[in-house]
């Protein structure tokens, strides 16, 4: 299992950079462009666009599989484990249930635009929106696995604010 996650994150990641690189590229052409040569590269402004959606997205299931979003634990540090437990359930379904609704909306607006292309490049729009679903598949992934760690690995609930930070802090102390 641990293999399969750090083999997808390598894959996201790789691909992040990558879209990050052509972004920057194409920015800072066309900027060079637009400044030197009044004229800039046609089109690179949509690339970046469906880019920049694609690398958020993709960085947001990172972020949700590396426990990186913003999150209060002080307090869910200090309750009991019965608290612990229900409160992370009850997080973690209704996470669920509003990325059930992103994947329906994101597989209607794909849909929906399944004829429609982009003005200057032709790039068909389900590309853009296609991204909703992969989003919402993925995170729906790691949610299901972390309620299922939750319930069959002792402790799951109990370290789940546990990260590198804090124990390069429990190091230091």
């Amino acid at each position: 299992m641990q293999t399969i996650k750090k083999v997808t994150r390598n894959f996201i990641n790789i691909i992040i950079a990558i879209s990050l690189t052509i972004i920057v590229i194409l920015v800072l052409g066309n900027t060079f462009l637009r400044y030197v040569f009044n004229s800039g590269i046609s089109g690179s402004v949509e690339i970046t666009r469906y880019l920049f959606v694609w690398v958020v997205f993709l960085g947001s299931i990172l972020a949700l599989n590396d426990k990186k979003h913003i999150a209060v634990e002080l307090p869910y540090n200090k309750l009991p484990h019965l608290i612990k437990m229900s409160i992370f359930v009850i997080g973690r379904l209704l996470m669920l249930f509003l990325l059930l609704i992103l994947l329906l909306g994101g597989y209607k607006l794909t849909k929906l635009n399944l004829g429609s292309i982009s003005p200057s490049m032709g790039i068909p729009q389900y590309w853009m929106y296609g991204s909703l679903i992969i989003v919402s598949l993925g995170m729906m992934l790691i949610i299901l696995l972390e309620l299922y760690q939750a319930f069959f690995s002792s402790g799951y609930v109990d370290n789940e604010f546990k990260t590198e930070i804090h124990e390069e802090r429990s190091e230091h102390e």
